[in-house]
């Protein structure tokens, strides 16, 4: 498989670093390697080896179906699960104002498709609440399309 163009292919330039960096992330690791321009004689001979080493490695590892891609986590996924959000939404009745916290389970049945549940902190604890979140969740990643 070769990739179009300059994909997972960024440029680096900054005072330390010319170069072209391949970032391709993959369920057991992200790959990420550094072509610069002063080792490979050039931006466009830097370039040449960072694109052969990019097909090289998307030959070696297959690409993550959908499911897979749904259960990495991500970057700001500090406390709860993958897929689950901990929530707090204002509202004002009455010339009020109240804060609701709940837990939301989020999923993609098909492509360009999103679903999600919240489940009340205050209805059912905290606890409770999350363990809904995750139930949900794993119905719902069931009903997934590849």
């Amino acid at each position: 498989m070769i990739a179009k163009s300059n994909r997972y292919i960024l440029r680096r330039e900054n005072n330390s670093t010319r170069g072209w960096e391949v970032r391709i992330r993959r369920t057991k690791g992200n790959v990420l390697e550094l072509f610069s321009d002063s080792m490979y004689g050039g931006k466009n001979k830097a370039l040449q080896k960072a694109k052969k080493f990019r097909d090289l490695v998307l030959k070696k590892i297959p690409k993550l179906n959908r499911k897979e891609i749904v259960n990495l986590p991500k970057k700001n996924n500090l406390e709860e699960g993958v897929g689950i959000s901990l929530v707090r939404q204002k509202s004002v009745r009455n010339n009020k104002s109240y804060t609701h916290l709940f837990y939301q389970a989020y999923w993609s049945p098909a492509k360009g498709v999103h679903k999600s549940r919240k489940f009340s902190i205050s209805k059912y604890g905290k606890q409770l609440a999350y363990k809904l979140a995750a139930v949900a969740r794993k119905k719902g990643l069931r009903e997934m399309s590849l």
